[in-house]
């Protein structure tokens, strides 16, 4: 990541969606293909965050913030990154932080 800047990235899209090369929607991003689990990863699905309903308003917009932000907002899944989440939750103390990170 300390190879990518955000210029060129935004440069790059040329209005469009833009993909990480570094981190691709894709299973090997998830987890080693060693340790790939059909039964526990399976169901899961790389979309964009604007084609998940939870996330967009009436009009299909993506809305990140609706209210203010707090640890309790942070809801862990079957992937097991605790460690991840543990984290954000701190920053999510102040919610601006997360804010600020967006």
């Amino acid at each position: 990541m300390e190879d990518q800047d955000y210029e060129t990235i935004i440069e790059s899209c040329g209005g469009g969606m833009w993909t990480d090369d570094v981190f691709p929607p894709k299973n090997s991003s998830i987890c080693p293909a060693q340790d790939w689990d059909e039964s526990k990863y399976g169901a899961y699905e790389w979309v964009r965050a604007t084609k998940i309903p939870c996330l967009t308003d009436d009009e299909g917009d993506l809305q990140v913030f609706v209210d203010d932000v707090s640890p309790n907002d942070i809801k862990q899944g079957a992937l097991g990154d605790c460690y991840f989440l543990s984290s954000l939750s701190v920053i999510a103390e102040k919610g601006e932080r997360i804010k600020k990170i967006f």
